[in-house]
């Protein structure tokens, strides 16, 4: 804005006095002209004398619109009675110096002025006016405000903020840096930064320093500090050169995060995934093994088999392959029966069939299955049984399987001829069986992982009998059903092993009964009429033969379609079925047969692959009376059909 030239009016006692006056107005004027501070004089009845170019650029008004008029023109109404004081005080002969208040511009608008008012005297020392200094302090004020905010926001922030000199001392510390550090602003400011920077560290400290000299800003930087109390914590830094008013820097600010909680989220992620990589290793050395496994059996069964057929062949050589076959076929039932029990225990689906039982018959239960590994390999099993009966309540089946594991590793794993001792016994209201042998023992690297899935310890495992290494996961599943805990304890390898199984007398809870089948039905003579519907020929030409043999007269059929029509003609006793049929599945058979007259009372049984809870329910809600998981055990289907048998005699 473009100011107009200014007129001063000057009362006669700023001009009297000695010397050339003319020189003295001149003076005076040019100064009060040149000031960047409105300067006004008013009289003691508040009109405006004088208004200099300061007065113009604060309040807008040309010194003609303005002098003559009240000084109330630039006070807002309700500060009036402020300036009645200051008049009052100026009559008393008074000086007000840097009176802050509010006056207002010719546009309206307020602005924040700081005042001083000094008395204006004539020649006789009568107080007859005023002069007025005012300075525009609103950007004084701005920048109080904003300087106030700023503080109040690093104060509330939960980051540690902190300055520092160039020669890294301790300049400010904010309420954060209490409390990520521990020490209070009393205690930090004036103190070298090194105080939470670790010793090891110092040359790090030195570099962000030299960085920040240079002009240059650091951001995220992760590194670590400690705490008063000595603790280390992971902190990310952004530190910004501090420049004073000629842009020179002078410090360094500095942003400290605390990040612990990242860091630890950042391992526990790394962490999940070398887990997810181990798993996947696992998974595909399992896989390998799997096959392995599961090919070993099929030579000696094609041996088998291609013997059984010779024509030559005598009863000896025809026993013998029928004792092949049959123990080829155990060993994958077996393998496949182990996999789907510690499926089903980490999945919390396998369900105990608790009973009273005694542990002398669990234990001769477990070794005769493991009876033909100790023989293979000549080992000596030494027993150390308790003298009385120990009477518990457990699932014999599972337990039995549980020592059967045990004595089955300790043979694999040592060398033939070996020393193995079996030892029971009740201690208080506990059983505690141990198996100890005198093999290869476990490695310290192999113990902690030795009870999960699929774990193998790679010294030895060369020199074992091969396996899916599940036996011991299982083990571990099946004890913790029945409350108890299975140790293991070996001086390294070389130097044999001890596995100890301690459980609960009379521990565990009762299972819901399956649709499973009371094994122990007597036979009661007589066959029934069995229709065994599977697409796979082999299977259920073979499952066929097996139930003639048994006495019941048979039909096969190979698809869906065809079972129903041979189902309305036969009007078999038991229909049994596999669900995964070419044309329409067996929940489709076992509805349509369920629908006819004539197959209300049919006994369906169920024969599937997948053995999980819901498929069981699904089938049952198909109509199904019976469900069984492949492979089918042969005794129990015939101890099935012997049920039904005796319902259909005694109904």
């Amino acid at each position: 804005m473009r100011v107009s030239p200014v007129e001063v009016v000057f009362p006669p006692a700023l001009v009297s006095g000695p010397g050339d006056h003319s020189v003295q107005l001149a003076r005076l004027a040019a100064i009060v002209q040149s000031s960047d501070d409105a300067i006004v004089s008013k009289t003691l009845d508040g009109l405006i004398v004088s208004w200099n170019a300061g007065a113009v650029r604060i309040f807008g008004y040309q010194p003609e619109e303005i002098i003559g008029k009240s000084i109330t023109t630039v006070i807002p109404p309700e500060l009036h009675a402020e300036e009645r004081d200051i008049l009052d005080r100026l009559r008393r002969g008074e000086r007000i110096d840097h009176f802050e208040t509010v006056r207002i511009r010719k546009d309206g608008r307020r602005v924040q002025l700081s005042i001083t008012v000094s008395p204006i005297r004539d020649a006789s020392g009568t107080i007859v006016g005023a002069s007025k200094i005012a300075r525009d302090i609103g950007l004084q004020k701005d920048a109080e405000r904003t300087a106030a905010q700023l503080a109040a926001i690093v104060e509330s922030s939960d980051d540690a903020i902190v300055s520092k000199s160039l020669d890294g001392q301790i300049q400010s510390w904010n309420a954060g840096a209490t409390r990520l550090f521990g020490y209070t602003a009393e205690e930090a400011i004036g103190q070298s930064i090194t105080l939470i920077i670790p010793q090891e560290r110092y040359a790090e400290e030195r570099g962000i320093l030299e960085r920040v000299r240079g002009g240059e800003r650091v951001e995220h930087f992760d590194t670590m500090r400690v705490t008063k109390g000595g603790q280390r914590i992971p902190v990310s830094l952004t530190v910004s050169p501090v420049r004073d008013p000629r842009g020179t820097i002078i410090g360094a600010s500095k942003i400290a995060r605390d990040i612990s909680g990242r860091k630890q989220a950042e391992e526990a992620l790394q962490k999940s995934q070398q887990a997810l990589r181990e798993a996947d290793r696992r998974k595909d050395e399992f896989m390998a093994l799997l096959a392995h496994e599961l090919r070993n059996p099929l030579a000696p069964i094609r041996y088998a088999l291609a013997t059984a057929r010779k024509c030559d062949r005598t009863a000896e050589q025809q026993r013998r392959a029928e004792e092949i076959i049959e123990r080829q076929v155990a060993h994958m039932s077996r393998l496949l029966d182990d996999l789907l029990d510690v499926s089903r225990i980490t999945r919390g689906t396998l369900e105990l069939k608790l009973a009273n039982t005694e542990l002398t018959v669990v234990l001769g239960t477990a070794i005769e299955a493991a009876r033909p590994f100790l023989d293979a390999k000549r080992h000596n099993l030494s027993l150390d049984l308790p003298k009385q009966a120990v009477r518990l309540v457990a699932d014999s089946v599972r337990l039995a399987q549980v020592f059967s594991n045990l004595l089955i590793n300790a043979a694999k794993y040592t060398d033939p001829g070996g020393r193995i001792e079996l030892h029971a016994a009740q201690v208080d209201n506990q059983v505690v069986v141990s198996v100890r042998d005198n093999g290869m023992g476990i490695s310290t690297e192999m113990m902690p992982r030795l009870f999960t899935m699929f774990a193998q310890d790679s010294t030895v495992v060369e020199h074992s009998e091969g396996g899916l290494g599940i036996g011991l996961a299982l083990t571990r599943g099946v004890v913790d059903l029945h409350g108890g805990r299975v140790e293991a304890r070996s001086d390294g390898p070389g130097c044999g092993s001890e596995f100890s199984v301690t459980i609960p007398a009379g521990a565990g809870k009762l299972a819901q009964t399956d649709a499973d089948v009371d094994p122990d039905v007597p036979m009661p003579g007589g066959g029934m009429r069995v229709l065994v519907v599977d697409d796979n020929r082999d299977a259920a030409d073979s499952c066929s033969t097996l139930l003639e043999l048994s006495g019941h007269s048979v039909q096969a059929a190979y698809s869906g379609r065809e079972a129903l029509a041979i189902a309305a003609k036969a009007r078999p006793h038991v229909v049994v079925t596999d669900i995964g049929l070419p044309d329409i599945d067996g929940y489709e058979v076992a509805a349509k047969i369920r629908a006819a007259p004539w197959g209300r009372n049919i006994v369906l049984v169920a024969v599937t692959g997948w053995g999980q809870e819901s498929d069981k329910q699904r089938a049952f809600s198909a109509g199904f009376s019976h469900h069984l998981t492949k492979p089918i055990d042969p005794d129990t289907l015939e101890s099935l059909l012997q049920s039904v048998g005796a319902q259909l005699r005694t109904g």
